[in-house]
C-alpha cells in the first residue's frame, strides 16, 4: 500500500441495544463514558469511551431498539443482502453487522489524505466506495465533520479522515490509557490476510498475520466455521480488544455481560 500517512486505530464500535444501560455498565467497568450525540438521519445514537493514545470505543444504539433483533430474524432467512441492496455504502456495511447483535462489531481507521488511499487502495485491486461526508452532532451543540470511505470487502475496517478535532480525552478510574491488540476474527485468517496486505502493505509485526499501526497491534484470527448465519455474522465481527492500563500487574478480563458481547481484557502497561 503506497499511503503518503501511516494507518492508525481510530475507534472500535459496540453496538448495544439499550445506550443508556450500556452507558452505566461501562461506568461501573470503570471508564468515564462521555455524551455522543445522533447521526445525521437519526438512526443511530452513540456515547464514547475516550483515550489518550488518540482512539475510542463508540457505544452505538440504533434509535430503534428492535433493529438488532429484527437483522438477526433476517440474518436466519439470508434476507439481509436483499434488504440492503439499494441502500447506502454505510447502511450496506452497517445493517449486516447488527445481525451479531451485541458487541464489538466494526473498526474504523484514521487517515490523513483519504482521497490518497482511496486511490492507492484501487491500484492495489481494493475497491472503495467514498468518500462520503459525515458528521454528528454533541448534546453541547458542537458539530464535529469528517469524511469516510467503506472498502467493499467488508472485513476490511472502514477508513475516518477527520475534518475538525474528534473530540476530547478524558482519565478513567479503571486506568486505561488506549489500546494495545485489536484481534479481527475472520473466516479464514490467511485468505484475509491478502485484502489486509493490498491495503496496509506487508505485516509490521513479527506475526505474518498482524501489523503495527503506531503502536496498535491489528491481528487477524480464524473464526470457526458455521453453518449457521447468525453463528457466521457474530463471527465478522473483532473477536478481542486489548487495552493498556496504569496500575496493574495482572490482566484482567472484564465481565462480558456489563460490556454488552464486547471481550475486553486490561493489561497493565
Amino acid at each position: 500500500m503506497d499511503s503518503t500517512a501511516p494507518f492508525r486505530i481510530d475507534h472500535l464500535a459496540v453496538f448495544v441495544e439499550d445506550l443508556d444501560e450500556a452507558v452505566r455498565d461501562y461506568n461501573a467497568l470503570g471508564f468515564n463514558v462521555v455524551s455522543g450525540g445522533s447521526h445525521p438521519g437519526g438512526v443511530t445514537k452513540n456515547a464514547l469511551i475516550p483515550f489518550a493514545d488518540g482512539s475510542y470505543l463508540e457505544l452505538v444504539a440504533f434509535t430503534i431498539p428492535s433493529i438488532l433483533q429484527d437483522v438477526a430474524r433476517l440474518e436466519e432467512t439470508g434476507m439481509v443482502p436483499w434488504v440492503v441492496r439499494k441502500r447506502s455504502a454505510l447502511d450496506r456495511r452497517f445493517i449486516p453487522r447488527a445481525g451479531g447483535g451485541e458487541g464489538l462489531a466494526d473498526f474504523a481507521l484514521t487517515v490523513f489524505s483519504i482521497g490518497d488511499v482511496i486511490q492507492s487502495a484501487g491500484r492495489a485491486g481494493i475497491d472503495v466506495d467514498g468518500p462520503f461526508p459525515g458528521e454528528r452532532v454533541r448534546p453541547d451543540g458542537t458539530k464535529l465533520a469528517w469524511r469516510m470511505a467503506m472498502p467493499r470487502e467488508r472485513e476490511l475496517p472502514f477508513l475516518i479522515e477527520d475534518m475538525t478535532p474528534a473530540g476530547e480525552v478524558v482519565e478513567h478510574p479503571n486506568g486505561a490509557l488506549g489500546m494495545r491488540r485489536v484481534v479481527v476474527a475472520t473466516p479464514d485468517a490467511e485468505q484475509s490476510a491478502q485484502r489486509y496486505r493490498a491495503l496496509l502493505g506487508d505485516p509490521t509485526a513479527a506475526d505474518s498475520l498482524a501489523w503495527q499501526l503506531e503502536g496498535v497491534v491489528l491481528g487477524l484470527s480464524s473464526a470457526n466455521a458455521s453453518d449457521d448465519p447468525v453463528a457466521r455474522a457474530r463471527a465478522k465481527r473483532i473477536a478481542k480488544l486489548d487495552l493498556t492500563v496504569r496500575g496493574i500487574s495482572d490482566a484482567q478480563v472484564l465481565d462480558k455481560s456489563r460490556a454488552h458481547g464486547a471481550v475486553i481484557e486490561l493489561v497493565g502497561g
